[in-house]
């Protein structure tokens, strides 16, 4: 039977573990299920292009519970499904590696999947802000529709940076040329 363990050996790099050590919930806990729930999908022929895909459902589905709900245990339901998202996120990545199945759509997949989730979790988090302000609204008296712009916002200002990026390296051909260009964009500002 395939272990945790093993996955980890496979599909982590020392590098990728230096820089994911830097989440402490990330690498302690979220990988360490993400190895746990990948582990019955590598027993089957399910591609790391379908875990992607099939990530977007708990990613609505928490936006639809963050956006009706009333009561702290429903935004906890809306919040457990991004969670379920991330580990997910975490599978595909696992099972890619692991199995050595790596695709350009895959990554498109992959991207589009975060970006769908990184949008649709902050605009919901505005949204369970306005429905249960909590302790600022008692001292700050703010319009209930501004936590729902703060959200939406917050998700824009997440994603236009990579969107930039993306722009970016599609456009000079390669990260190594960004890095060239990063750097002279820098100096000439300095």
């Amino acid at each position: 039977m395939i272990t945790p363990k093993q996955i980890e050996q496979k599909t982590m790099s020392p590098e990728k573990k230096a820089t994911a050590k830097n989440d402490y919930f990330a690498f302690y806990i979220g990988r360490q299920l993400s190895y746990v729930l990948t582990i019955p999908f590598l027993y089957t022929n399910v591609s790391p292009n379908a875990i992607s895909l099939v990530s977007i459902i708990p990613i609505i589905v928490g936006f639809v519970l963050m956006y009706i709900g009333e009561t702290k245990t429903v935004f906890c339901y809306g919040w457990l499904m991004f969670f379920l998202w991330n580990l997910l996120d975490g599978v595909d990545g696992n099972i890619a590696r692991y199995k050595k199945q790596f695709s350009r759509l895959g990554s498109v997949y992959d991207a589009m999947s975060g970006y769908i989730s990184m949008v649709l979790s902050f605009f919901a988090w505005g949204i369970a802000a306005a429905h249960s302000p909590g302790i600022l609204q008692s001292i700050i008296q703010l319009p209930l529709d501004l936590y729902i712009i703060i959200g939406a916002l917050s998700g824009v200002f997440v994603i236009f940076p990579r969107f930039i990026m993306h722009k970016a390296i599609t456009t000079i051909g390669n990260e190594k040329g960004f890095e060239t260009v990063k750097n002279n964009v820098s100096t000439h500002i300095a």
